[in-house]
């Protein structure tokens, strides 16, 4: 009987809970407070699809705020804003440098922005939000790992090899030709389970194949870290 009852009050607490948290996994308290006022500002009609590896939002959809003749870069820095806490960012105009706005085949706005620590990239870290012609936020999406400052230490990383090491230790770990002339580099960060790395990503295309390839690069010890087809840094 007390078995019975039990069932009974879980199944009325899962009743009671707000539709887009009663689906998801395990949230913190704190973000679900924050999507809770999200919930209210949607009318009660936000999905939620969330990451449990980094413990932030994949997916946030619904009439996120209200219409707005503000530019599309503003409406977004000011939801980013209210709502960074979701994202463990410190600061929007540090954390998140727009990249590209465009509007979509059905005339949506949509607002790309890459995840910045220290003012270096991190790798393929980055929000799309999408507004519709009122400036209501109807979509945003993307991979954010959270607290990357405090994880490290509130100091930046500092490469020791050089740029030019980087790149041969890549084409030399390839094994093939490459064509030098289209060879790009840059410096990111590399969330990788519990620590962060920094990491040269080195992008060329190989002389026998169309292909673009990018292998990731130990900024402190040389060591390949990660190889890629078809993306870049």
């Amino acid at each position: 009987m007390r078995q019975c009852t039990a069932w009974i009050i879980l199944f009325i607490l899962f009743l009671s809970m707000p539709a887009p948290l009663a689906a998801a996994n395990y949230i913190p308290k704190q973000a679900t407070t924050m999507l809770n006022k999200l919930s209210e500002a949607s009318s009660g009609n936000l999905q939620i699809s969330w990451n449990d590896e980094t413990n932030t939002p994949f997916s946030l959809i619904g009439a996120l705020n209200r219409p707005s003749r503000s530019t599309s870069d503003a409406i977004v820095h000011q939801f980013l804003t209210e709502y960074k806490s979701l994202y463990g960012l410190q600061d929007i105009h540090h954390n998140l440098k727009v990249t590209k706005v465009e509007q979509t085949k059905d005339k949506m706005i949509q607002v790309h922005l890459q995840h910045i620590v220290y003012k270096t990239p991190v790798w393929q870290d980055g929000l799309i939000v999408t507004l519709d012609q009122v400036g209501v936020i109807q979509r945003v999406e993307g991979v954010i790992h959270p607290n990357m400052e405090k994880t490290l230490f509130h100091r930046p990383l500092h490469a020791a090899i050089t740029r030019t090491q980087a790149i041969n230790k890549a084409k030399a770990w390839i094994g093939t030709e490459v064509i030098a002339k289209d060879t790009t580099i840059n410096l990111n960060y590399l969330s990788s389970g519990s620590r962060i790395v920094l990491v040269y990503a080195v992008s060329f295309h190989l002389l026998d194949s169309e292909s673009k390839v990018t292998v990731l690069v130990h900024s402190l010890t040389g060591r390949i870290f990660d190889y890629q087809n078809g993306i870049s840094g």
